[in-house]
């Protein structure tokens, strides 16, 4: 039972769908498609409702990661569930070990990387959002002071219009022009 929970905690490889990985159950049962995840320490597989194992039970294992690497080893069944098992290798070769572990290194790798991609696409993401509304903002304000300009110098005009229509006497042009009248009579 121990040394069930302790693969647990070691890190595994999951089966992607275009992966080629078989295994040859005691020299009888292909299983392609239905292999779970692998680790150093074994492999989880799922089975047609034919094929039956037992807790404790030993296997022979022919298993293939690759058309040119496979190997063969004893595995023991440590746990079964439904029509799941998990199997224990013994006596697995050093090379695929290592190619195993280097597999599970540069699948976790990728994971790490994709992470950190979201991870630092969000905040660059808040910043051009930020950016654009600050754009946005000083666009408006721009805008807005160049309305109040257009406003405000209507009214001067409108308001210089109104008195020299209503105040004629009072006008600059007016006034101007009684002084140049005075000037030219002198």
């Amino acid at each position: 039972m121990s040394a069930a929970i302790n693969l647990r905690n070691t890190q595994r490889l999951l089966k992607a769908p275009t992966e080629f990985w078989q295994i040859n159950v005691n020299y009888d049962e292909l299983i392609t498609r239905n292999i779970i995840n692998l680790c150093p320490g074994g492999v989880a597989i799922k089975t047609p409702q034919r094929v039956k194992f037992e807790r404790g039970q030993w296997l022979h294992l022919q298993i293939w990661l690759s058309p040119e690497k496979h190997f063969e080893c004893e595995a023991k069944v440590v746990w079964v569930l439904e029509q799941s098992y998990g199997l224990q290798f013994f006596k697995i070769p050093m090379a695929f070990d290592a190619f195993i572990m280097r597999a599970i290194h540069e699948s976790q790798t990728q994971l790490n990387r994709e992470s950190l991609d979201r991870e630092f696409k969000f905040p660059a993401t808040l910043i051009r959002e930020s950016q654009k509304r600050l754009e946005k903002n000083a666009i408006l304000s721009s805008t807005l002071t160049l309305a109040v300009v257009a406003v405000m110098t209507f009214a001067i005009i409108f308001a210089a219009f109104a008195h020299q229509h209503n105040n004629p006497e009072k006008s600059l042009a007016y006034i101007f022009s009684q002084a140049f009248a005075k000037k030219l009579a002198k």
